[in-house]
């Protein structure tokens, strides 16, 4: 609640007005709901019982939307003036693209980037192009990348009702985090790029960022490790997987370790993750069908 108010604000002052704003409420209890229907009447305001989830609600506002273009808005995310135009712009431009994302700087620093689009390198492990690093002129060009964060994508309608599986956008298995990783890179799989567009500018208060692992709940925590897994058991090609396995096994023994000694929380994980092995496994099935680019094109974009 304490962000959403300048959210919204920020919102209202774009350049581009043609947009509805829905708000999918997860049984929040700081009266976020009441603010957006007494402040922003022109809002729908979706109220869920109980917390579904990132996935399970932004599919809910997904759906209940018609536009052309989606985007999925954190609350703690604020947007230049001309943020929505810019990216609208690269997509109407790039039809190919079916995701285009912009520049976001850290709140309440602002002269720190939160990232300039999603990478993933070869360990397997997603991380934000430029986190936490000075903004001097690395992240000023127009480009395809891997991927989006999930706090301010735009997404072409026309790319989330061709890969989507089993009538969902986002995969409601990873309930939260990771779910914008696995959605770019099943558009990747499908075919269609991530634009990223420098001067459409945006400001992020990120709560949870590398070296601050320990203010995530322990649910996160387990989504967190339970959804890398499915993630690379859906979307990853065989050979690439092979030709990288040594760092991913590092990676995974760096993992395996500090679960160990310091999350053992998290090791919960895999027993959630056998239990969603049929379904992982089933998508993944429909995903390699579908398909429409080589195992090359896709390790070109691995860092």
């Amino acid at each position: 609640m304490s962000y959403l108010p300048d959210c919204l604000d920020k919102l209202f002052k774009q350049s581009f007005t043609d947009f509805k704003i829905i708000v999918i409420d997860n049984a929040s209890k700081d009266g976020s709901p009441e603010f957006v229907e007494q402040h922003y009447p022109t809002a729908l305001v979706i109220r869920n019982q109980c917390n579904e989830g990132f996935c399970r609600a932004h599919n809910q506002a997904i759906r209940l939307s018609k536009a052309e273009y989606i985007m999925p808005l954190n609350p703690d995310v604020l947007l230049e003036p001309t943020y929505l135009q810019t990216l609208l712009d690269a997509l109407i431009k790039y039809k190919e693209a079916g995701i285009a994302v912009g520049k976001l700087y850290l709140l309440p620093e602002r002269d720190i980037l939160d990232g300039a689009g999603l990478a993933i390198n070869k360990a397997r492990r997603q991380y934000l192009r430029g986190h936490l690093q000075k903004d001097d002129g690395r992240f000023d060009t127009v480009e395809y990348i891997f991927g989006a964060d999930g706090s301010a994508p735009l997404y072409r309608r026309e790319m989330l009702e061709d890969i989507k599986l089993e009538g969902d956008y986002f995969d409601e298995d990873f309930f939260a985090h990771k779910e914008d990783l696995d959605l770019s890179w099943r558009a990747q799989l499908f075919g269609w790029k991530c634009i990223y567009v420098p001067t459409a500018i945006a400001y992020h208060y990120r709560s949870f960022r590398p070296g601050l692992r320990g203010r995530m709940s322990s649910e996160v925590k387990l989504h967190a490790v339970k959804n890398r897994y499915l993630a690379v058991l859906k979307n990853e090609f065989f050979s690439n997987f092979f030709l990288h396995l040594p760092w991913i096994i590092f990676y995974e023994l760096k993992i395996l370790g500090y679960i160990c000694l310091f999350e053992r929380s998290s090791l919960a994980a895999f027993s959630d993750l056998f239990r969603l092995l049929p379904s992982a496994l089933r998508k993944r099935r429909s995903i390699m069908k579908r398909k429409r680019v080589t195992a090359s094109y896709i390790r070109g974009l691995i860092q």
